[in-house]
């Protein structure tokens, strides 16, 4: 059998230090009866205070922090569509580029915009769910790609904004063409799209995408 071990003088001292600031106090009572040292470092243990978990932020919970530009971009179909002229209706109707594309082969579709008269020039006007200061328009050709002659966007106002005139040198059906142009400083609710049918033929339009921020560049 053996005796009680020596008081640890490290503990002794750390227990002295915490009686003298009052954390193993308790409404002005002292509760702790030491014993031996086993007790003593036992106590000092118990008394040592830990440090508290660190508040959840977005990034600790594994879900990534935005940055309020990111937060702000807009990538949108068009909701809605009108347009000079139509071949037919519902097929080939301006409503047929509303929405993601949806025409995966290249030739003349019925699930895109195809004017009314050949070899002229026309135009499709593509509205979208918010308004955004445009940075980018995409438009997604699914028969005779490259006849894109002007891109407008329409602001708040109503007013027609030109951001493309000229060649479009899409070759590839379905292709996608999208001019650059600086951010606009004016808030866009439509994009209208004018072609150039070539002879004897159309160029058909399967959607318009629309990409902006909610805040202006």
């Amino acid at each position: 059998m053996t005796g009680p071990r020596a008081l640890d003088p490290i503990a002794v001292a750390l227990l002295l230090a915490l009686l003298a600031c009052g954390s193993l106090a308790m409404g002005g009572a002292v509760w702790w009866q030491i014993t031996d040292a086993a007790s003593l470092e036992r106590a000092a243990a118990a008394s040592l205070p830990t440090s508290a978990p660190a508040s959840p932020t977005a990034r600790s919970a594994g879900v990534a922090t935005p940055t309020s530009r990111t937060a702000t971009v807009r990538e949108m179909w068009a909701v809605a569509a009108t347009a000079s002229s139509e071949f037919t209706r519902p097929e080939f109707a301006a409503i047929q580029a509303a929405g993601q594309p949806d025409t995966p082969r290249c030739g003349d579709q019925p699930t895109a915009w195809a004017s009314g008269k050949r070899a002229a020039q026309e135009w499709i006007e593509l509205t979208y769910p918010s308004p955004v200061y445009a940075t980018r328009v995409v438009v997604v050709q699914s028969h005779n790609p490259g006849n894109v002659v002007q891109i407008d966007l329409r602001d708040n106002a109503g007013q027609y904004r030109t951001i493309f005139r000229g060649r479009d040198p899409t070759r590839d059906c379905p292709g996608r063409f999208s001019p650059s142009f600086e951010p606009t400083t004016y808030l866009v609710t439509a994009v209208r799209v004018y072609v150039q049918d070539p002879p004897n033929d159309w160029a058909e339009i399967d959607a318009v995408q629309l990409v902006g921020s909610l805040t202006p560049p």
